[in-house]
């Protein structure tokens, strides 16, 4: 009985595909359809683009502090003072 039932799923769900494939490339409203998901799709293609580049700028913004941290950090263990300071005297070595 369990195979018997996979098997009347499995005609259901490819009829349901089936249809839905022949509304959308055959009818006027399926039409319509894909013009409109075309248009979403571009947009989230451009939203997921835009994404990508912020996050490269996120990546580029975070390496540089990174490398302002590690220079401080080597010249505090070098015994250099990494900053000017008017009000306390100090200056770069």
């Amino acid at each position: 009985m369990e195979d018997r039932s996979r098997i009347a799923v499995s005609v259901l769900v490819g009829a349901a595909l089936g249809g839905m494939l022949g509304y959308l490339l055959f009818t006027e409203g399926g039409r319509r359809a894909r013009n409109s998901l075309r248009g979403q799709l571009e947009g989230l293609v451009d939203d997921a683009s835009r994404f990508s580049g912020s996050i490269e700028k996120m990546r580029g913004v975070a390496t540089e502090g990174w490398r302002g941290v590690k220079d401080v950090f080597s010249a505090l263990s070098a015994d250099e003072v990494p900053y000017d300071d008017p009000d306390r005297g100090m200056r770069v070595s």
